[in-house]
């Protein structure tokens, strides 16, 4: 009877034991050998019959994990697109099993095969993962170079401007999970770009973006180099020129960036035509511009300092930034009716300084949990002069602001079992501006503004095929002029996705957003500028809060040599803040209004095709249906297209592009016609040297802008004709020196865009 008992007692023990150990964690390593990167490689785990149980890719530094893993024998599979795929078996005896690093083989014959047949864009259960051929990064100098050539189905990318959007909304970009800037990105060394994620809904740390893109960058322990780049525009005077230089060492990486660019340039034309309506006559009159001239220049420095591990990345930048536009001249020819003909002057000038820091960091707690937190800082000695002249007659302003900003940011991140995750955000953004404007009368100004943010996003797998996520948050807009009440709004926001992923090529999503914008802190202002001796502009201090509503349809298929993506969208915006014109001591009076509501209804198709493996083509087509209500009632139904090809020819790459004219209604209510635009440029890349040569617009002459607006007390037909926007050309010279060994090129990350709440005249 005592051995019984003591045989069942240690069957009991036995039991609670293999079942205290069932669920284990296993942990590991993957590297390239030639490179000893590890930055997505495949792991998958197996069973003992090569039955698929869990599949992960590795983190930039080749991590990669397990969770919840019966205990008992498994195979480990790992690959690399160009590697030899590795087999490991193992057995798991503990709650926690690190298993040995593992440095993946490469494999040329595999690399030749594949690489002509594989799709560069493989969808992810959150994002779209795009992987840049050797051609495409051979031939991108900037990061937006490289977004150029990839040709990411929806995704529109402007190299000249940097701008980046999609989705019909601009497009948030990050390296390495941190927000960048314009300038960051353009000077992120494509060589140095593992990868590129780009999320049409962006959720965990991207969550409330529009869309989101993330490059994901190789790293190095030792090594430097030198960068020197030039780039002079053909057509017009205009240059950039850049010199950076950083070391690594083990962890931490020092990078000095500085730069200097110019615009000196005349023969921009327009021609306006306005007629002011005050309460018993009207005036028209006829501007006909006959001389402009523009220029500034900019320069620039920034160090950065950072400290990164797998466990944590440290990020410290010191940058100052100085913008000068001496000159800014326009003669005019003015014709009132009546036929009395006189001549105006109009001049301004701008000088900006801007000194800040910005620290950051990031924080894997464990494998599952993040907290993210970053602080900027910054502060703008901002001075502008305005001066018009007209029958001898003068007026000057002058306006000079301090101008103070401060943003912080602190996220905090989960992933739970099956999964699904948990983010929660807090944002808050501050500005002080404290202004003088002198002119007849002086005055004095003190305006702060705050934006808080505070939202939280689950997201959950159903059934592997169908997610969602959902993120209810709260903002508060504030803001306050010296000598008014202080201005607080509290709103509601909210984020909801709804997607159904049928297959690993394609997916199909419903969003709904509904948040809210605040005004730029420049249309809050208290005081007036003359613009002329008939008109004026006013900021308007009790502009309200505009609450905007999105609903998207989109669906996005890869299947081998073609990828397409279809979106259908609605927005609504209550409360939009707009111009006002109107009539005031018989002086007309721009302003700004924000008791009108605006819509649109989009669709989209945007399509990518690669028939052979040198030539890539993209096409892109929008229609928009625009309208403004409650207040005003306008309406514009707008088409446009877009295409672009790629052809790579050994060191050479030739690309077409081309825009169909368009039309929109923008907020100031006009209607404006943008002109077609086309051209192509040649690049030739060869070791650590970069030529490239375009031209734009070849053979269009006189590429005209028109606007033309209409209300009660104002309207204007305007013709513009930009010299920046004629027929032109570049040439574009790089060259990078590697010292030591090869080392990932830094980004620059100064802002050389300054903010101001001065109320400018131009």
């Amino acid at each position: 009877m005592i051995n019984y008992k003591l045989f069942y007692l240690c069957f009991v023990l036995i039991s609670f034991s293999v079942g205290a150990f069932s669920q284990c964690k296993i942990t590991g390593c993957a590297k390239l050998e030639n490179s000893l990167e590890g930055v997505c490689i495949s792991v998958k785990l197996l069973n003992n019959d090569s039955v698929s149980i869990a599949s992960v890719s590795t983190d930039t530094l080749g991590y990669f994990s397990f969770n919840d893993v019966p205990a008992k024998h498994y195979i480990v599979a790992y690959s690399h697109i160009g590697y030899k795929t590795c087999y490991r078996t193992f057995e798991i005896i503990e709650p926690y099993t690190q298993l040995p690093t593992i440095y993946l083989q490469e494999d040329n014959l595999f690399l030749d095969e594949v690489k002509v047949q594989a799709s560069s864009f493989i969808r992810k259960k959150d994002y779209l993962l795009v992987i840049p051929s050797k051609q495409q990064i051979k031939h991108s100098y900037t990061g937006y170079d490289l977004l150029y050539n990839l040709m990411i189905p929806g995704v529109n990318v402007d190299r000249s401007t940097g701008n980046v959007s999609a989705l019909n909304g601009s497009t948030t970009l990050y390296i390495d999970g941190r927000k960048a800037d314009a300038r960051e990105i353009k000077h992120l060394r494509p060589r140095d770009i593992e990868k590129i994620e780009y999320y049409d809904s962006p959720s965990g740390r991207f969550s409330g973006d529009n869309t989101s893109i993330n490059y994901v960058t190789k790293t190095s322990e030792l090594g430097g180099y030198l960068a020197l780049d030039a780039k002079q525009m053909v057509g017009y005077m205009s240059g950039e020129y850049n010199v950076a230089t950083k070391l690594v060492s083990n962890n931490t990486s020092f990078t000095l960036f500085a730069g200097y660019g110019m615009e000196d340039y005349a023969g921009s034309k327009a021609q306006n035509d306005e007629i002011f309506k005050f309460s018993a006559y009207e005036i028209k009159r006829n501007n006909n511009g006959i001389h402009s001239e523009v220029k500034n220049h900019t320069q620039y420095e920034q160090l950065n300092i950072m400290n990164r591990n797998k466990r944590r990345t440290l990020l410290a930048k010191f940058s100052f930034v100085h913008n000068n536009q001496p000159k800014q001249y326009n003669i005019n020819v003015l014709e009132y009716d009546g036929g009395l003909k006189t001549e105006s002057r109009k001049q301004s000038k701008q000088k900006n300084m801007m000194p800040s820091l910005c620290l950051y960091g990031n924080f894997n707690v464990d494998s599952t949990q993040y907290i993210e937190a970053s602080f900027d800082a910054s502060y703008a000695d901002n001075h502008y002069q305005y001066d018009y002249m007209e029958n001898s007659t003068s007026l000057v302003k002058v306006a000079n602001e301090n101008m103070y900003g401060l943003n912080m940011e602190l996220k905090y991140g989960i992933n739970l079992k099956k999964q699904n995750s948990l983010n929660i955000k807090f944002y808050h953004h501050h500005n002080i501006s404290l202004s003088t404007y002198s002119s007849e009368t002086d005055l004095w100004q003190h305006l702060w503004t705050g934006e808080t943010l505070l939202f939280s996003e689950y997201s959950q797998r159903i059934k592997g095929k169908t997610f969602f996520r959902i993120a209810p948050g709260v903002s508060m807009l504030q803001y306050k002029l010296h000598g008014e009440k202080r201005i607080c709004k509290i709103s509601p926001r909210l984020h909801f996705t709804l997607g159904y992923q049928p297959s690993h090529r394609d997916i199909l999503q419903f969003r709904i957003n509904v948040g809210n914008s605040f005004p730029n802190i420049n249309m809050l202002s208290s005081t007036s500028q003359e613009v002329d001796f008939l008109q004026m502009r006013k900021g308007n201090p009790n502009l309200k809060t505009t609450t905007a509503y999105h609903f998207m349809g989109i669906y996005a298929i890869n299947w081998k040599k073609v990828s397409l993506q279809v979106v259908g969208m609605y927005q609504l915006f209550k409360n939009m803040y707009t111009y006002d014109y109107f009539v005031e001591h018989d002086k007309l009076i721009q302003s700004f209004r924000s008791d009108v509501d605006w819509q649109q209804v989009t669709g989209m198709l945007s399509f990518t095709w690669k028939p052979i493996e040198r030539l890539y083509l993209k096409l892109d087509g929008n229609n928009s249906l625009s309208q403004f209500s409650r207040g005003v009632n306008k309406r514009l139904n707008s088409w446009n297209g877009g295409m672009q090809i790629n052809y790579y020819c050994g060191d050479f790459l030739i690309s077409l592009f081309g825009k169909t004219e368009n039309s929109v209604l923008g907020y100031d209510l006009a209607k404006v016609h943008i002109p077609a635009n086309y051209g192509m440029f040649v690049n030739w890349s060869k070791k650590n040297w970069l030529v490239e040569g375009s031209i734009s617009n070849p053979f269009y002459f006189n590429r005209r802008y028109v606007a033309s607006f209409q209300d009660v007390a104002f309207g204007y037909h305007n013709s513009m004709t930009p010299k920046k926007e004629q027929m032109s050309g570049y040439i574009k010279v790089a060259y990078t020196f590697d010292f030591l060994n090869k080392t990932s090129h830094d980004a620059k990350d100064v802002k050389t865009k300054i903010n101001s709440a001065i109320l400018k005249v131009d």
